[in-house]
């Protein structure tokens, strides 16, 4: 099956698609037939470019099991995109010592010693706990191009990351908290020898 039919065949059961008010309003909207010639390749394109990026991860992940394990937070932000309001996320002051992992396949991403304070409202780290741990992609959604991080193993949206921190990398790794859970470094115990 090649590209032009497997967008057609696509166009039947995307409902997104075959409804013209999601994407112009009702007063701009062209005449039916001019609609269907103009606008559907483009948007079939979107379609299609969105879900080629979902399926190369090491790991698939069931959408009803997550619902069951996550919060609607964690569900929303790592698997629809979602992020959650600035200064509340619940690792957005935390500055114990230990490793970010993903909340949704528990790979390690960030650690402590690469966080610091960006001031913009969201858990920022500076690297990666190991290079090849996140994946990034192109986003512009909300009227902004930006690098989207996804998780590497799972594809579980994290943040996004910006080009304005501080050296050796000049990066800004800004993360939900809602992608992450906490391990702290254990404190080794003391000895009463």
């Amino acid at each position: 099956m090649n590209l032009s039919t497997f967008a057609r065949n696509s166009y039947r059961f995307v409902p997104a698609l075959r409804s013209s008010s999601l994407f112009i309003p009702q007063r701009l909207q062209p005449a039916r037939t001019q609609w269907n010639r103009v606008c559907k390749p483009v948007a079939i394109v979107a379609v299609l470019r969105h879900y080629s990026k979902r399926g190369d991860y090491e790991m698939s992940v069931d959408k009803d099991e997550l619902k069951q394990r996550l919060t609607p937070l964690q569900y929303s932000v790592t698997q629809e995109h979602g992020t959650e309001r600035a200064f509340t996320g619940e690792y957005y002051k935390l500055k114990d010592d230990g490793l970010y992992h993903c909340v949704v396949c528990d790979a390690v991403l960030f650690k402590s010693d690469t966080k610091y304070d960006s001031g913009s409202g969201w858990p920022s780290f500076y690297d990666l706990a190991e290079k090849g741990m996140v994946k990034l992609h192109r986003d512009s959604s909300h009227g902004m191009v930006r690098t989207e991080c996804v998780c590497a193993k799972c594809g579980a949206h994290l943040g996004h990351v910006f080009d304005d921190g501080p050296q050796p990398t000049g990066l800004r790794y800004c993360i939900n908290s809602a992608s992450l859970k906490f391990d702290p470094k254990k404190k080794p115990e003391k000895s009463d020898l």
